[in-house]
């Protein structure tokens, strides 16, 4: 039997477990491509923001609370007896 040369033996051992370094996939390419666009977008969105100088104040508009007033106010106007 012969001895194996130097450059077949396992640098841990010859038990250790031989694993292949990851490569670099597509998949790994867009998920880096997705988070880079993700931190571009709040970077640009937090420069927009600052042309107003963070004073943007007040809460959403209640649109629906409108939508029911006008409902109402035209119920009432037809169910009115003269």
């Amino acid at each position: 039997m012969s001895q194996p040369s130097s450059s077949e033996q396992q640098p841990l051992g010859p038990g250790a477990p031989r694993y292949r370094k990851p490569r670099l996939d597509l998949y790994t390419i867009l998920l880096t491509i997705a988070l880079l666009a993700l931190i571009l977008g709040a970077v640009l969105l937090y420069a927009h923001l600052d042309t107003f100088g963070n004073q943007i104040s007040g809460g959403p508009i209640p649109t629906a609370r409108l939508w029911f007033d006008a409902i109402e106010g035209g119920l009432r106007g037809l169910c009115q007896v003269a």
